[in-house]
C-alpha cells in the first residue's frame, strides 16, 4: 500500500526530530518565532509542516489536526517515508484532578478510550506507556478520547478518577502506539486549558483565557526545544 496518499510526503525535507501540534496555524507561528531559515514543506488538507533550525538542530514543526484519526494518517505516512528519531507533541488538556489551569504536565501512561488506537491495538491493551525523553520528571496518567462534547462526561469522569486519571486529551494514545511500534522516542507535553469540577453532580468547566494559555504554551515549546537541543 502506498502510504503517501494524503500528504505527498516522500521527498519532503523532514528532520528526524519532530514537534507535533494540532493546529496548522500554530505550527506556522512556532516556526516563525523559534526557527531560523525555516521553510514550508507541507500544506496538504489540514496538515502543514515547516523545517528550520533551532540553534544548530534541524527541526520540523508538524500539524496533526484534531483527534487520533487525523494523527494516525499523518504518522502512518510520515513514518513510512522518513526515518524519525523523536516526536514531541505539544498541546492542551482538560484537568480532572487538583492541577491548576496553566500547569504543564508530561504524559506517562495513557488510558486508551479512542476508537482509532483501540482499532490499531485490536482492543488488546487498556493503557499504553511512553518511551520518554523526560524520565527524571514525574509524569501523569491521562486518557485519550474521541468526543470533545461528551454527553456522558460526568459518568466517565467518575470512572476515570478511580483509575487515577489526571487529564483528558485527544491525540496522545496514537502517538505512543506508533512510538512503540517504530521504537522511537515520543512525548506529550500538555498545558491545562480547561479544568472540570463535578461538585453538585454536574460538570462545570473553568477555562484559561487565550493570552494566558499562549504564555504557558510557549513555556512548553521551550521545554520541547530544549530537550531536542541536548540530544
Amino acid at each position: 500500500m502506498n502510504k503517501e496518499f494524503h500528504l505527498k510526503i516522500k521527498n519532503r525535507d523532514y528532520s528526524d526530530k519532530i514537534i507535533l501540534v494540532g493546529d496548522p496555524e500554530r505550527a506556522e507561528l512556532i516556526a516563525k518565532k523559534y526557527l531560523k531559515n525555516y521553510k514550508s514543506i507541507i500544506k496538504e488538507r489540514s496538515f502543514s509542516a515547516y523545517t528550520g533550525y533551532y540553534k544548530k538542530n534541524k527541526i520540523t514543526i508538524q500539524s496533526s489536526g484534531i483527534g487520533t484519526p487525523s494523527a494516525a494518517i499523518l504518522l502512518e505516512e510520515l513514518l513510512s517515508q522518513h526515518k524519525i528519531k523523536k516526536i514531541i507533541r505539544i498541546g492542551s488538556c482538560c484537568f480532572i484532578n487538583n492541577k491548576k489551569l496553566g500547569d504543564i504536565i508530561f504524559a506517562r501512561s495513557i488510558l486508551i478510550n479512542d476508537g482509532t488506537t483501540k482499532h490499531y491495538t485490536n482492543n488488546s491493551i487498556k493503557t499504553i506507556l511512553t518511551n520518554s525523553n523526560f524520565k527524571e520528571i514525574k509524569g501523569e496518567k491521562i486518557v485519550t478520547v474521541d468526543a470533545f462534547y461528551n454527553p456522558y462526561l460526568l459518568r466517565d469522569i467518575k470512572k476515570w478518577k478511580k483509575e487515577k486519571i489526571g487529564a483528558i486529551e485527544m491525540e496522545s494514545s496514537i502517538l505512543f502506539y506508533f512510538g512503540k511500534k517504530h521504537k522511537i522516542s515520543v512525548d506529550s507535553i500538555l498545558v491545562g486549558i480547561d479544568k472540570i469540577s463535578t461538585k453538585n453532580k454536574k460538570v462545570e468547566h473553568k477555562y484559561l483565557d487565550k493570552k494566558t494559555f499562549n504564555k504557558y504554551l510557549n513555556k512548553a515549546i521551550k521545554i520541547a526545544l530544549g530537550s531536542i537541543e541536548v540530544c
